[in-house]
């Protein structure tokens, strides 16, 4: 494939980073089909997808869509390039899927979950010169079936090989020409490491208290678990070999220094409005998946992935595991939501007893 031909492009999962990115895909004149849910999908074969952005006036775009794989592959015929964009606990589900479908044999995939270990799952499966990681750090939000929303200015998209032969320069090109900033990074691990520390900011804490991100990073007790977590976070990427590099709009490695050296109250400052700017009115995702009542949670790809890491490196991270087990028992209903709801100092108590246990067993918790 010659970079900066057209494209025909299949979007697997298309909510609202799916829809995002495909409907600039499909204004840029690659061929689109959106793979989504029945309401969404026929939304947007009646009226196409609006597409919003702060600044800018609404832009109806129309891509093909599908709710069932085998259609959407049947409207393109071929795929070029694979956007990967379901919740990190259905990618296996999704992969099982893909690989019974022809069409989608050749093309290139994009990941584009939060977390740890999806492209490694994804290579495993479609072998790792088709894989290509990608972070993105634009909010956008679906609001209603056919609609799709911009919250931030700033940001971009973060791509890197996961295999030595890997087609990067294909979605560079694509998604640039699309007017997205797109930034090219030689370490896959680098970049999705360093997208989970952004993810990992008010995100857990917040969903287990019942706060928003703001109120978090204003207040000592629950700003004491985020910066234990993220400075285990930080341990074990230095352990395992993985350094913090900037992504697009989001200056990492200075948080980093924010949240491991200076005093406490500094880092709050600092901060609580990049965290309440970037992700625009949305609720932070683990938030969402407590919300959609589904029994499951992407913290096992977040703090659950530090943790697990962690144990093999021989770093304890009793933070994170004490985080993943509070976030997925209250997404399974095991643990009740009244336990830490608005109850920030119930938590870091809570979460300084799991650490002496953690250690009293000498495991990483």
């Amino acid at each position: 494939m010659k970079v900066g031909r057209r494209l025909d492009v299949l979007v697997y999962g298309a909510g609202a980073v799916g829809s995002y990115l495909g409907a600039l895909l499909c204004a840029a004149g690659h061929r689109v089909c959106l793979l989504g849910r029945p309401a969404h999908v026929r939304a947007i074969v009646r009226g196409g997808l609006r597409v919003e952005r702060e600044g800018s006036k609404p832009e109806v775009v129309r891509p093909l869509a599908a709710a069932r794989l085998a259609e959407a592959a049947a409207a393109l015929g071929r795929v070029d390039l694979l956007l990967l964009t379901v919740k990190g606990y259905d990618v296996d589900r999704a992969l099982r899927e893909i690989e019974s479908s022809p069409e989608c044999s050749r093309g290139a995939f994009l990941t584009l979950q939060n977390g740890i270990g999806h492209e490694e799952a994804v290579a495993g499966a479609v072998g790792s010169e088709r894989v290509v990681a990608g972070s993105l750090t634009i909010s956008a939000s679906l609001p209603e079936p056919g609609r799709v929303v911009q919250h931030t200015e700033t940001g971009g998209l973060g791509l890197a090989p996961v295999g030595d032969e890997t087609p990067v320069k294909i979605a560079a090109d694509a998604f640039a020409r699309a007017g997205i900033d797109v930034r090219e990074y030689s370490d896959y691990r680098d970049l999705k490491w360093s997208k989970l520390l952004l993810n990992m900011i008010a995100n857990a804490v917040p969903a287990v208290l019942g706060m928003t991100p703001l109120e978090v990073l204003s207040d000592p007790a629950a700003f004491s678990v985020e910066k234990g977590a993220f400075r285990e976070a930080c341990r074990v990427m230095s352990a395992i070999g993985v350094r913090p590099v900037d992504l697009p709009g989001f200056p990492v490695r200075l948080a980093r220094i924010l949240m491991l050296y200076p005093p406490g109250f500094l880092a709050r400052l600092a901060l609580a409005p990049a965290a309440g700017s970037s992700r625009g009115e949305k609720a932070p995702s683990l938030q969402m998946d407590l919300e959609s009542g589904k029994g499951r949670s992407e913290v096992v790809f977040l703090n659950g992935a530090v943790a697990d890491r962690g144990r093999r490196a021989g770093v304890p991270a009793p933070v994170n595991a004490f985080l993943c087990d509070v976030v997925a028992g209250l997404a399974s209903g095991e643990l009740p939501r009244s336990r830490y709801l608005r109850r920030p100092d119930r938590l870091a108590r809570d979460a300084r007893r799991f650490a002496v246990r953690a250690a009293a067993a000498g495991g990483a918790g």
